[in-house]
């Protein structure tokens, strides 16, 4: 049954507040342990089950070092350590940040006739650069992890 348009109810937005301000103080929690404690020299971070199964570099592999150095401001070596990251961070930012002004205003997420497109452009992304930096050639080499 579908529920009548108009504004958002009162429980909605109050839940909506909920789910942001717990999501920035997660982030905050995150961001913190992330400064604090490096990925190469904690035991805390897991490390890559496809990267120890197959000895390739998923898309993911290095983006734990790739914050942390951002949030020590080198880019450079955030760039070398996972570059779709950090491409992809401002864009990523953007939508947390539509999806936390929507959530606040107890407003839907995304339209789903436009999320589909979205995953579907984003696994398509991520398969390309799997696939590019675990190519044999001296390109490939800049794009894996140190």
């Amino acid at each position: 049954m579908m529920e009548p348009s108009g504004p958002p109810r009162h429980g909605h937005i109050r839940a909506g507040r909920r789910f942001v301000l717990g999501s920035i103080a997660a982030l905050l929690a995150g961001i913190g342990w992330l400064y604090w404690f490096p990925p190469g020299q904690s035991g805390f971070y897991p490390l890559c089950l496809f990267h120890s199964l197959t000895g390739l570099s998923c898309p993911g592999c290095g983006a734990t070092r790739a914050l942390h150095f951002l949030l020590h401001g080198e880019w450079a070596v955030a760039f070398r350590c996972n570059a779709l990251l950090v491409i992809a961070l401002p864009w990523l930012a953007f939508l947390a940040g539509r999806r936390a002004y929507r959530a606040w205003n107890g407003q839907p997420w995304v339209p789903p006739e436009r999320l589909g497109r979205w995953i579907f452009l984003a696994l398509v992304g991520l398969f390309l650069f799997a696939g590019l930096r675990n190519l044999p050639l001296e390109l490939s080499k800049g794009l894996l992890p140190p």
